[in-house]
């Protein structure tokens, strides 16, 4: 593995916009979906490993519970908050 350029660290907005095709609502539902359900894995992974929590698991799942800012989930349905 080779070290990160420094330009490599310039924000992304920096570089124009992130996106550059808009989406249909359904499009962005679908990703709103998946980008969920990945969070939600991780978090489930960081409960299956409690007994070994180190400190990068801590901030993972810090991170990954972040989620409930924008979202929230009975289990089966994601709505906004």
């Amino acid at each position: 593995m080779t070290a990160r350029k420094p330009e490599a660290l310039t924000p992304l907005a920096s570089y124009g916009p992130l996106i550059e095709k808009p989406a249909t609502l359904e499009e962005w539902k679908s990703k709103a979906e998946a980008l969920w359900a990945l969070l939600d894995d991780i978090d489930t992974y960081g409960d299956m490993f409690k007994p070994e929590h180190t400190s990068y698991v801590n901030a993972v799942d810090a991170k990954s519970r972040e989620r409930f800012k924008y979202m929230e989930s009975d289990g089966y349905f994601i709505v906004n908050t």
